[in-house]
């Protein structure tokens, strides 16, 4: 899944495929890339509200993206879980998702049909699916 907006580097897929295709990794159910947020480029050379907004914007998301690289993914990977591969970037292997975690994936586009609970739930897709392929049976 690549997400609108998302530019990957040149080999970044490759990288990704050559880990899901590696025989060591067979029972890996997904993987995903390092996300990096680019700092937008401000034409005046003066301070303006629109370039403070900018950088406070930039600075936010850069915070957030590497604490939860640095620091959720590492310690949820010394229990061999993740609880969320970045849906702006990441590689299923289909054996993984097909079934059960790709429908609970797909039932959060039903949003008319969601108790309050539920929206809340989808809200992240892609930590569902993770929890799915987690639980799914005789994987």
């Amino acid at each position: 899944m690549i997400d609108i907006g998302t530019i990957p580097t040149c080999d970044s897929i490759a990288k990704l495929a050559l880990y899901m295709n590696d025989p060591g990794n067979k029972e890996v159910g997904g993987v995903a890339g390092e996300i990096e947020v680019f700092k937008p480029q401000v034409q005046s050379k003066c301070c303006t509200f629109e370039s403070m907004e900018a950088s406070t914007l930039f600075y936010t998301q850069y915070i957030e993206y590497k604490l939860s690289h640095f620091i959720d993914k590492a310690f949820e990977a010394c229990f061999g879980f993740i609880s969320v591969l970045p849906g702006a970037f990441c590689m299923f292997r289909w054996e993984a998702i097909k079934g059960d975690p790709l429908k609970s994936f797909f039932h959060g586009l039903d949003k008319q049909s969601h108790t309050p609970t539920e929206a809340n739930m989808f809200l992240a897709e892609d930590r569902i699916m993770c929890l799915e392929i987690l639980v799914k049976a005789g994987c």
